[in-house]
């Protein structure tokens, strides 16, 4: 949520850059306009702080900020960091924008961290990272507890569940655990750890049996080599640094460091959540670890003036931060399926504006074909990549779940996308409500008439009823002392239960209003305490559920088209997403399941969010098992959607097949027939303009438990392993020729 920097703070941060508490300050504009800063700020009692942050000049925004005091740590904002953007804007007058995210205040911290750790060597530490049980369950598996130091004297404890190398729970006490998907730095650096030990370990196996085999041989010199040469005609022994130097083709070795170094660039990539560019890593660690010297020699000058302090907080001599872009923006990464005929992978980048302008998406398939099974992984996996959304911003997702393949019965789904499930009862935001929305004239109004509008299209009222109902509405806002006047619309909002008493007040007919407007009420579907209620997109937190399973059609109906109003209204009002280029920043997502049931009633709030959610990135995927759904009523949601997913379905139409498929007439008709004919989780996909492909589908129950991600991982390795066998082998031919 995007707010106002407190005058408070920036007053603070001010008094700290006039009375020149703030030192050794780096400014560095980076690829994307902004700026990254880092300053050491001296506190009371001698302390020394080094906050830091990504900084957007122009629109005075930060997209980001860290500090090693104790109030980051509980996940707020410290005048250290106020000193920092203050110094940089001069004491200025301040009115600065936070618009920041904690995964991306996360990987700010990881990679100051990170950068120190490189400067003072070449291997990977744990500081202040010790293990205090490592034992094995009674189920078999190994559970791992750490004791990790951090800011200010506090201390986490993270704790690993393994099933050998695979992690398959995970905890800590730390406040990223509660508020992000995924490992926290702790869990991470704990995991990081103790695989680093199991490398270790095994090349120390290694060195143990290479030693006795070479104890139990005579080393004889190599002729071809000169080296070897000389130390035949001198009659001495090679020393190791010389053995080192020999050309040896025939049996390259690897060292011990090289493959500790390997192994913690591996798990670094893996948990960090940057986009993995291995090749431009490792040339910048190279030239960082060459020109180490020269830069903390020009720097040493500096720090001799200042204050002594801990050599592990000194942000100043960070090698290789200028010039760098904090987060490149990247997309997520989706593995749709595998096409069967080379086993090459389908994926889809939903950031990713090249492949998709938006990311509204068809899934379409029969009973028994996969679909939900489908559905499921893709909300998975759109969970677990969170950290590659654009500046890494959390995405929430709403799942309309009409039978129940969602909600609390479905325990691995619930605990493989924490997903917070909610019962049609006492839900805990208000249909009446007026925050977030964006203002117009008659805002209370508009908001009675989209909710009148939507029980007349449902329960079929006439115009009389209808009007009966705006009154109704009208009247409890007045009597919240809410009016016409722009003034009175921060006040508490009426809720149903205020509506159905001034309707009730009328002694009313018993005619099709009145059954509306009493089921609403008997199932109290609405929370009636405003105090308890809270904005719908406050409250989309995550994966949430709308479990309507078990209720009558028109009760489902009715909520998901109030809902969809609320997040419409809420969404137009919200302001756009981040951008560059080429990615996109996806805000939320709506999964509708059986979706002809909303798409019958041809609400224009879910045609709206389809046509106009991109700008907001807002995203919609639509579940049904069949393509004449969407195409029912005035509304084609067809022309809405340009990823689409097609399941065995008997009564595909070629001229369907070339509508969804873009296919040359030719093809159409023995399209339609193979997919018919398609078995279980088997489907053809086309992504954006891409053409279509047959693939076997990415089920959710295969991913369920790999909350690593490692079918990604195993892709990226497969091909990595491919490349570099081509190039040892173009290798080899030149040396051979």
């Amino acid at each position: 949520m995007k707010y106002t920097l407190s005058g408070r703070l920036w007053k603070e941060g001010c008094e700290l850059v006039n009375s020149n508490k703030v030192k050794k300050q780096k400014q560095t504009t980076q690829a994307d306009g902004t700026q990254l800063l880092q300053a050491s700020v001296d506190s009371a009692f001698g302390f020394v702080h080094h906050p830091g942050a990504i900084y957007d000049a122009g629109q005075k925004t930060i997209l980001a900020y860290t500090c090693d005091c104790w109030k980051i740590a509980e996940g707020g904002f410290c005048e250290h960091c106020a000193a920092l953007i203050a110094n940089a804007e001069a004491c200025g007058d301040g009115n600065i924008q936070i618009d920041a995210y904690p995964d991306a205040n996360r990987r700010l911290a990881q990679k100051i961290t990170a950068k120190k750790a490189a400067s003072k060597s070449d291997e990977k530490t744990y500081s202040g990272l010790t293990v205090k049980e490592d034992h094995i369950l009674s189920s078999g598996n190994r559970e791992v507890t750490g004791r990790m130091a951090c800011a200010f004297g506090f201390y986490h404890y993270p704790v690993l569940v393994l099933d050998e190398e695979k992690i398959i729970d995970y905890h800590c006490d730390c406040y990223q655990i509660a508020e992000n998907p995924g490992l926290c730095p702790h869990c991470a650096a704990l995991f990081d750890y103790i695989s680093e030990e199991n490398v270790e370990k095994e090349q120390e196996d290694e060195s143990e049996e290479d030693t006795v085999k070479d104890e139990g041989t005579e080393e004889k010199p190599e002729k071809d080599t000169v080296e070897n040469k000389k130390t035949g005609e001198d009659g001495t022994e090679t020393d190791e640094d010389s053995a080192d130097e020999t050309v040896t083709p025939e049996t390259p070795e690897k060292t011990e460091d090289s493959d500790r170094e390997d192994s913690s660039d591996a798990n670094n990539t893996d948990h960090i959540g940057e986009n993995d560019d291995t090749e431009n890593t490792d040339d910048r660690s190279n030239t960082d670890t060459e020109n180490q010297e020269d830069d903390t020699s020009e720097e040493t000058v500096e720090d001799d003036g200042d204050e002594e302090e801990d050599d592990d907080s000194d942000t100043s001599t960070d090698p290789g931060l200028e010039g760098e872009e904090f987060h490149e923006p990247c997309s997520m990464k989706i593995l749709l399926g595998h096409n069967p005929k080379d086993n090459s992978s389908v994926y889809w980048y939903p950031n990713d504006t090249e492949q998709l302008v938006h990311v509204n998406t068809g899934i379409i398939g029969t009973m028994g074909t996969g679909k939900t099974q489908f559905t499921k992984s893709l909300i998975t996996q759109l969970f677990r990549q969170q950290y590659n959304n654009f500046d890494g911003r959390p995405l929430s997702m709403l799942i309309f779940d009409y039978k129940g393949d969602y909600n609390l019965s479905k325990e691995d789904f619930v605990r493989a996308t924490r997903a917070k499930v909610l019962g049609l009862h006492n839900l805990p935001f208000n249909p009446m409500s007026l925050r977030g929305l964006k203002v117009k004239p008659q805002l209370p109004y508009h908001v009675a008439s989209a909710f009148a509008n939507i029980l007349t299209k449902i329960y079929h009222l006439g115009p009389v009823q209808n009007n009966l109902l705006l009154d109704s509405i009208i009247r409890a806002y007045n009597r919240r002392g809410i009016t016409s006047d722009p003034d009175t619309w921060n006040r508490p909002a009426p809720t149903f239960e205020d509506v159905y008493q001034i309707y009730q007040e009328g002694t009313p007919k018993q005619d099709a209003l009145y059954s509306a407007m009493y089921a609403l009420h008997q199932f109290e579907i609405f929370e009636k305490d405003p105090a308890k209620t809270q904005s719908l997109f406050a409250m989309l937190d995550g994966v949430t559920v709308l479990d309507l399973s078990g209720y009558d059609s028109r009760i489902q109906n009715l909520t998901v088209a109030i809902t969809l109003e609320l997040f419409c209204s809420q969404m137009l009002g919200s302001g756009s997403s981040r951008s560059n280029a080429k990615y996109r920043q996806l805000t939320r997502l709506i999964l509708v399941d059986e979706a002809d049931n909303i798409m019958s009633e041809g609400f224009p709030a879910l045609k709206t969010i389809m046509k106009e959610g991109r700008e907001f990135g807002v995203g919609t995927i639509l579940s049904t098992q069949s393509l004449k759904h969407f195409g029912i009523g005035e509304e084609d949601y067809a022309s809405y959607i340009l990823t689409w997913v097609v399941h065995a379905v008997p009564d595909l139409k070629k001229s369907d097949v070339e509508y969804l498929l873009k296919t040359a007439p030719g093809q159409a008709e023995q399209l339609s027939q193979e997919i018919a004919r398609l078995p279980k989780h088997h489907s053809i996909a086309r992504v954006g303009n891409t053409d279509p492909v047959f693939m076997e589908d990415t089920p959710f129950w295969k991913i369920a438990d790999d909350i690593m991600q490692t079918y990604l991982e195993e892709e990226e390795s497969v091909e990595e392993n491919e490349d570099e066998s081509k190039k040892e082998g173009d290798s080899e031919e030149k040396q051979n020729e």
